[in-house]
């Protein structure tokens, strides 16, 4: 990316602008001059900052931003190894009742016909097993049973031991050898023969969450917030994680999403005015007025000379064509993703939120009804959710200010972050901002 705006830069100072032959110090040339350095500032600006931002979750801002939402949210967020492990526990008992609750329509369905095939039930069952697995040596984290690790029957890998003090262990090895002799006894196979789902069918618990509910990252043993994600490249939990952006290296996130949408506009502006400025020197790169010019600068006794304005001589010619393909090639790509991210913003999604809203949308339409998506509040309230109050031209512009309202859409003043919109609240409703 670096190398393609400083490439893009330098072709327009040293072949672009001269092709105008415009007088320097005149109007248009220091239009131009102004125009392209208020474009490099912003593309620049934005570029570093949605590099150097970081979404880390052990960030102290990170600490003060979690702890707001927590608040606003009613989350008694742990602030010791013993609540941390209550919490902990009791996402893993709540996870398990919603798997539970998800499959009894499943299972009434499977029992009542024995013509049904094995796989229409067994996947889900064994999902739900597998997540409640994960979740039980998700627990080593703690001291007092890190030497533990469970199979799937809840089982002491070290020492082939079912604990009898694992209620989990124990409520996880009842549904799965329930479901494994059912399914047998119905379809006449060992329950040694049952296939496993495949990786596809595994459902992600935060789409079992409500909309402001916390879960928990095994991975970095901490309260997950609503919209959060683990992002395996950077190993952070990052809150309202969009994606991983390789030409970023980092992740696009609550901290950086403003500045990357401003990258993606004004990458677009630039490459847009690229393209206009090398037009007319690609389209008449072989024409008659490059002819012409040749000749005339061979009548003055000259190799090559600008004589006509937006006519290259030989050695600019790959400059001017490199410089337009490139123009336009990028221009097209980062305008659909632009929109693809305007889009997102005046709807109120991520991208991860958008690919589970289009599955959502399709359950929806198959029961008869109509998916709403629980982050939508509106045009205005969702472009400020990133972009903030101020005047949307302003907002544009570059700035170090942090976003104004917590990650999770919350309508009201109960949405602002207090740490950076005490003004905009009443006294009496800062008592659900203190941590």
């Amino acid at each position: 990316a670096v190398s393609i705006i400083v490439g893009l830069t330098t072709s327009f100072f040293k072949v672009l602008l001269p092709l105008s032959m415009e007088e320097p110090g005149s109007i248009l040339y220091i239009i131009h001059i102004a125009f392209a350095m208020f474009l490099l500032c912003n593309v620049s600006f934005n570029y570093a900052l949605c590099v150097c931002t970081t979404n880390d979750d052990k960030s102290h801002k990170y600490n003060i931003v979690v702890r707001e939402l927590a608040a606003a949210t009613g989350y008694d967020y742990p602030e010791s190894g013993a609540d941390l492990k209550r919490s902990k526990h009791e996402y893993e008992e709540k996870l398990m009742d919603r798997r539970q609750k998800k499959l009894a329509p499943q299972s009434n369905v499977f029992t009542s016909n024995h013509a049904v095939d094995s796989r229409t039930f067994l996947p889900s069952t064994l999902t739900a097993a597998s997540m409640l697995t994960a979740a039980e040596e998700g627990s080593a984290n703690f001291p007092d049973n890190s030497h533990n690790s469970f199979d799937v029957a809840g089982r002491n890998k070290n020492s082939g031991e079912c604990p009898s003090h694992s209620p989990i262990s124990s409520r996880l090895s009842q549904i799965v050898d329930e479901s494994r002799s059912t399914t047998a006894a119905l379809n006449n196979t060992p329950s040694s023969a049952v296939s496993k789902p495949s990786p596809g069918q595994t459902a992600h618990a935060w789409t079992l969450l409500g909309s402001e509910e916390w879960g928990f990252c095994s991975r970095t043993n901490k309260p997950k917030p609503p919209r959060s994600h683990f992002d395996s490249v950077t190993g952070t939990l990052v809150m309202n994680m969009d994606h991983y952006c390789p030409w970023m290296f980092n992740t696009v996130g609550y901290f950086n999403y403003r500045y990357f949408c401003n990258f993606l506009f004004y990458v677009f502006v630039a490459t847009a005015y690229g393209t206009i400025m090398s037009f007319k020197p690609f389209y008449g790169i072989d024409g008659e007025d490059y002819r012409n010019q040749i000749k005339m600068s061979r009548a003055q006794h000259v190799s090559a000379k600008h004589l006509i304005p937006y006519v290259a001589i030989p050695s600019e010619r790959l400059t001017v064509c490199m410089s337009f393909m490139l123009c336009v090639s990028i221009g097209c790509a980062v305008a659909t993703l632009l929109g693809f991210h305007i889009y997102l913003i005046l709807t109120g999604h991520t991208t991860i939120e958008f690919h589970a809203s289009l599955y959502k949308r399709r359950i929806a339409k198959r029961r008869g009804m109509k998916y709403m998506h629980p982050y939508d509040l509106g045009l205005q309230r969702n472009w400020e959710q990133v972009y903030g109050t101020q005047n949307p031209v302003l907002a544009l512009l570059p700035s170090t200010r942090e976003p104004e309202f917590l990650p999770v859409a919350i309508p009201g003043d109960k949405g602002y972050r207090w740490s950076s919109n005490k003004h905009r609240l009443k006294p009496e409703d800062t008592a659900i901002f203190t941590v």
